[in-house]
């Protein structure tokens, strides 16, 4: 797996994305839903976005887009 005894993940939404990426657990979830029934699980990410997380296993943090071929770049920190 790729568990390097990392502290933190930096996740960036890649510049060229042209809809958000979410970032959570293995439950995440891109698809947005409506007001009246919301389907999105995670924190959201738009072009050139990040999110630092505290981590202790790098298996357990899942990226999923909206649009096939949008992405993220990513960088651990480790201990």
């Amino acid at each position: 797996g790729a568990n390097f005894g990392a502290k933190s993940l930096i996740v960036q939404a890649l510049s060229t994305n042209t809809e958000p990426v979410v970032v959570g657990d293995k439950n995440v979830k891109a698809k947005a839903g409506t007001q009246a029934a919301p389907e999105q699980r995670g924190i959201e990410l738009g072009p050139k976005q990040s999110i630092a997380i505290d981590i202790c296993d790098a298996t357990q943090v899942f990226v999923d887009a909206r649009t096939s071929k949008d992405g993220v770049s990513y960088m651990l920190l480790l201990a």
